[in-house]
């Protein structure tokens, strides 16, 4: 497989997907923001969003996301086809460029 390029991350062609089976347990609730909208917090952990992979940093979890040996890896975790070949929204794609720009500047 050829490498992805930051471009390709940024333009959701990098062949990272969200694999619903995973993402969803990685939402992480402001419970200091729920008392402005419990509703949405009901209806996000209803439709099975939930916390379920916390207390992890985002390095750790992008690297148990996408390594073969990681704990979260998983074939389902991309799309068949070389990164830009193929559109496909992906937050955890977004996440990964995320970090890289976060550890290129040494800011969080």
């Amino acid at each position: 497989m050829a490498g992805i390029t930051v471009r390709e991350l940024s333009n959701h062609t990098s062949n990272i997907v969200d694999n619903p089976e995973i993402l969803l347990d990685t939402y992480q609730f402001e419970e200091g923001l729920a008392e402005y909208d419990v509703s949405a917090y009901k209806i996000l952990k209803n439709m099975g969003y939930s916390e379920k992979i916390d207390g992890t940093s985002l390095k750790t979890f992008l690297y148990n996301y996408l390594s073969g040996d990681g704990k979260y890896y998983n074939i389902n975790n991309f799309v068949n086809g070389e990164p830009g070949s193929s559109s496909h929204y992906s937050n955890i794609g977004s996440a990964l460029a995320t970090y890289l720009i976060e550890a290129k500047s040494g800011m969080t």
